[in-house]
């Protein structure tokens, strides 16, 4: 534990020195647990402390002995850092998140996909089956503009003949 809380090996350990090194915002936590394990409850909880100037996590675990009149005789405990835990469960949680982001994202693509393959067996007009891709991308790609535009071989103009979403972009273009 001296190690661990930075502590000089022979230091007294009060639990006010022990709250003293407990991050600010677990403070709370630590003394209501501390609390409840006075009343007999266990005292097994993770929690981050500030020593040596770093933020490290620590998991606690205490076993507090009582006279039968209910005071307190003494007790053990020990003390693990969980620092390198905690930072892999945190880049863990990053990565899934950005797995769950791209599975949304493919899930959303190929929802196209599909629907741009249905409207093209169903529409047998060439202009309907343009605005229907243009709305397929916006209302399920989630897309903010779809457009389609037709090239003139005369003039190698690109003129846009469906649209569907926020078309103010499409003004300058004709």
């Amino acid at each position: 534990s001296y190690r661990i809380f930075g502590v000089p090996r022979g230091t007294p350990l009060t639990y006010e020195s022990f709250v003293g090194v407990v991050h600010p915002d677990d403070r709370s936590q630590v003394d209501a647990q501390w609390q409840a394990a006075l009343r007999g409850e266990p005292y097994d909880l993770e929690h981050r402390i500030v020593a040596d100037g770093r933020v490290k996590w620590v998991r606690e675990k205490a076993y507090l002995e009582f006279e039968k009149n209910g005071s307190l005789i003494g007790g053990f405990g020990i003390t693990q850092d969980i620092t390198e835990r905690k930072m892999n469960e945190a880049a863990l949680q990053v990565l899934n998140e950005e797995l769950e982001h791209r599975v949304v994202q493919r899930t959303r693509f190929y929802s196209v996909l599909a629907a741009i393959n249905e409207a093209i067996v169903r529409k047998r007009d060439q202009q309907a089956l343009f605005e229907e891709v243009c709305r397929i991308i916006v209302e399920t790609g989630g897309f903010r503009l779809a457009w389609v535009g037709l090239a003139d071989p005369k003039s190698r103009v690109v003129r846009p003949v469906a649209s569907c979403g926020e078309t103010a972009y499409l003004s300058g273009l004709t």
